[in-house]
Protein backbone atom coordinates (compact mmCIF):
# COMPACT_ATOMS: atom_id res chain seq x y z
CA UNK A 1 0.00 0.00 0.00
CA UNK A 2 2.78 2.41 0.88
CA UNK A 3 4.57 1.72 -2.41
CA UNK A 4 1.40 2.37 -4.40
CA UNK A 5 0.76 5.61 -2.54
CA UNK A 6 4.36 6.71 -3.08
CA UNK A 7 4.09 5.96 -6.81
CA UNK A 8 0.85 7.94 -7.07
CA UNK A 9 2.29 10.86 -5.10
CA UNK A 10 5.38 10.85 -7.33
CA UNK A 11 3.13 11.81 -10.24
CA UNK A 12 2.36 15.05 -8.42
CA UNK A 13 -1.28 14.25 -7.76
CA UNK A 14 -2.87 14.47 -4.36
CA UNK A 15 -6.28 13.15 -5.38
CA UNK A 16 -7.87 10.95 -2.74
CA UNK A 17 -4.82 11.20 -0.47
CA UNK A 18 -6.92 11.40 2.73
CA UNK A 19 -8.87 8.33 1.60
CA UNK A 20 -5.67 6.41 0.84
CA UNK A 21 -4.24 7.29 4.25
CA UNK A 22 -7.46 6.10 5.86
CA UNK A 23 -7.17 2.72 4.12
CA UNK A 24 -3.59 2.40 5.30
CA UNK A 25 -4.64 3.40 8.83
CA UNK A 26 -7.30 0.68 8.84
CA UNK A 27 -4.72 -1.89 7.74
CA UNK A 28 -2.45 -0.84 10.61
CA UNK A 29 -5.34 -1.06 13.05
CA UNK A 30 -6.21 -4.58 11.91
CA UNK A 31 -2.60 -5.65 12.30
CA UNK A 32 -2.39 -4.40 15.89
CA UNK A 33 -0.55 -1.17 15.15
CA UNK A 34 -3.20 1.19 16.46
CA UNK A 35 -0.85 4.03 17.31
CA UNK A 36 0.42 4.16 13.73
CA UNK A 37 -3.18 4.03 12.49
CA UNK A 38 -4.16 7.03 14.60
CA UNK A 39 -1.11 8.95 13.35
CA UNK A 40 -2.11 8.18 9.75
CA UNK A 41 -5.66 9.38 10.40
CA UNK A 42 -4.23 12.61 11.81
CA UNK A 43 -2.20 12.96 8.60
CA UNK A 44 -5.33 12.31 6.54
CA UNK A 45 -7.25 15.01 8.41
CA UNK A 46 -4.37 17.45 7.90
CA UNK A 47 -4.28 16.58 4.19
CA UNK A 48 -8.03 17.20 3.91
CA UNK A 49 -7.52 20.63 5.49
CA UNK A 50 -4.63 21.43 3.15
CA UNK A 51 -6.27 20.28 -0.09
CA UNK A 52 -9.87 21.12 0.76
CA UNK A 53 -10.80 17.55 -0.20
CA UNK A 54 -13.49 16.95 2.39
CA UNK A 55 -15.71 14.24 0.90
CA UNK A 56 -14.24 11.66 3.31
CA UNK A 57 -13.72 13.91 6.33
CA UNK A 58 -16.63 12.66 8.45
CA UNK A 59 -15.44 9.09 7.97
CA UNK A 60 -11.89 10.06 8.97
CA UNK A 61 -13.19 11.37 12.28
CA UNK A 62 -15.34 8.27 12.79
CA UNK A 63 -12.38 6.00 12.08
CA UNK A 64 -10.22 7.98 14.51
CA UNK A 65 -12.85 7.61 17.22
CA UNK A 66 -13.02 3.86 16.58
CA UNK A 67 -9.25 3.53 16.69
CA UNK A 68 -9.10 5.24 20.06
CA UNK A 69 -12.09 3.26 21.37
CA UNK A 70 -10.67 -0.12 20.44
CA UNK A 71 -7.26 0.75 21.77
CA UNK A 72 -8.04 2.98 24.74
CA UNK A 73 -5.71 0.98 26.98
CA UNK A 74 -2.80 2.22 24.87
CA UNK A 75 -3.75 5.85 25.29
CA UNK A 76 -4.69 8.02 28.24
CA UNK A 77 -6.97 7.26 31.14
CA UNK A 78 -10.37 5.80 30.22
CA UNK A 79 -12.24 8.93 31.32
CA UNK A 80 -10.12 11.30 29.21
CA UNK A 81 -10.19 8.91 26.25
CA UNK A 82 -13.96 8.55 26.52
CA UNK A 83 -14.48 12.33 26.39
CA UNK A 84 -12.10 12.71 23.46
CA UNK A 85 -13.68 9.83 21.59
CA UNK A 86 -17.14 11.33 22.12
CA UNK A 87 -15.99 14.70 20.78
CA UNK A 88 -14.46 13.00 17.71
CA UNK A 89 -17.71 11.15 17.02
CA UNK A 90 -19.73 14.35 17.48
CA UNK A 91 -17.42 16.09 15.00
CA UNK A 92 -18.01 13.27 12.51
CA UNK A 93 -21.78 13.62 12.90
CA UNK A 94 -21.60 17.39 12.55
CA UNK A 95 -19.61 17.13 9.32
CA UNK A 96 -21.85 14.42 7.92
CA UNK A 97 -24.93 16.54 8.51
Amino acid sequence: MREGMAALNATGTAIAHPYQLALLAQAHGKSGQAHEGVALLDQALAAADTTGERYYEAELYRLRGDAVRYNSHKYESHQVTSRRRRSVFLKAIEIAQ
